[in-house]
């Protein structure tokens, strides 16, 4: 019991001073881009994968910059998320502000060199050029050909376009491969239900009564003056106009 007692002064010790890990936290929690980002390191550095992720994401939003990218996709990487990393870490390679070291950028080039061997450069070809497209539910801008980096295994496609029928495909991914998928949506057959619709409600007209028929005319026997009829040879009414 008294070598517990003995080392309690020196646990305090290592949390309150400046710069330990609960006075990390208490700033991360607080919103200070600094205490986030080493609360990040720490946790990077324990293991706590997810935990590190969320935090740097933190960092992030505070001050984004190529550090903040490179913490998020280390910490992708060891989740698993592979596709995101190589997003992230490609980016960080590229940032100008708070740009990497020699070494860091070194470091980054061989992080994505491993990721790639997990994920699969997708290519999808859809008709028409115009359809929406998502993966998982994330949008894969484009026009005919569009390119989407996705981790392996199972993952959906949706495509729908204006009078087309929409599409739902599911597509098993392997690590590390190119693959292509065709999606040629099929022209939505309104026009011609609508037609019949209308020819359904359409009323038909009915056959006029007997008595509103017009009678059949015919000219009466010639008199016998001079052997031919006086009378006209159309209608009654005909010429008295």
């Amino acid at each position: 019991m008294l070598p517990c007692l003995r080392l309690l002064p020196l646990l305090l010790a290592c949390l309150v001073l400046p710069g330990g890990p609960f006075v990390r936290v208490v700033q991360a929690q607080s919103g200070s881009y600094q205490g986030t980002i080493d609360a990040a390191v720490d946790e990077y550095a324990s293991g706590h994968w997810e935990e590190a992720l969320a935090l740097f994401r933190q960092a992030h939003a505070l001050q984004p910059s190529a550090r903040t990218l490179r913490g998020i996709g280390m910490a992708s990487f060891e989740t698993r998320r592979y596709a995101e990393a190589i997003r992230y870490l490609t980016e960080a390679a590229t940032e100008t502000a708070r740009s990497l070291t020699p070494k860091q950028q070194h470091e980054v080039e061989q992080l994505i060199a491993r990721a790639q061997a997990f994920v699969t450069h997708l290519t999808i070809v859809i008709e028409p050029a115009h359809a929406t497209v998502a993966a998982d539910g994330n949008q894969v801008a484009g026009d005919k050909r569009r390119s989407v980096l996705l981790d392996a295994g199972e993952h959906q496609l949706v495509a729908s376009a204006h009078g087309y029928e929409s599409s739902v495909r599911s597509v098993h991914l392997s690590p590390g491969t190119e693959a292509t998928v065709e999606i040629d949506l099929s022209p939505r057959r309104e026009s011609g239900a609508l037609e019949a619709s209308l020819q359904r409600r359409r009323p038909r007209l009915a056959k006029p009564p007997q008595w509103f028929r017009q009678p059949r005319w015919t000219a009466p026997p010639a008199r016998a003056l001079g052997g031919s009829s006086t009378l006209p040879s159309g209608p009654p009414w005909q010429g008295w106009c």
